[in-house]
């Protein structure tokens, strides 16, 4: 005897395997953003040795430019990580919940 709600559960299983789909390319997507992140703050430091280097002829104010620099390239590199952060939980949390409505309604087929 066949299952007259077969059908419905696979296009159910369809709709689940491509939210998990959607959560992959967005870790993928994150971890390439974190990695772009990472050099981004790697050119600035490069950047900012180099400037040290050119305002070695005005010492008293290197000092004072180098904690400038080094305070805005760190605050810009961990504001980007938290905005990121945030938003991939909340694209998470989207995604949990339509998995979770579809497994609900995937259930509460009848087996016939």
């Amino acid at each position: 005897m066949a299952d007259r709600n077969e059908e419905k559960r696979t296009e159910i299983w369809r709709k689940i395997v491509k939210i998990e789909d959607k959560e992959d390319r967005l870790r993928a997507t994150k971890k390439q953003y974190e990695q772009q992140l990472t050099n981004f703050y790697s050119d600035i430091q490069s950047i900012h040795h180099r400037m040290i280097n050119l305002l070695s002829l005005s010492p008293s104010s290197r000092q004072l430019i180098e904690q400038i620099i080094q305070r805005q390239v760190n605050s810009y590199v961990e504001e980007e990580l938290d905005t990121l952060e945030k938003q991939t939980k909340k694209a998470c949390r989207s995604f949990d919940e339509a998995r979770e409505e579809l497994i609900a309604e995937r259930n509460r087929l009848p087996w016939e």
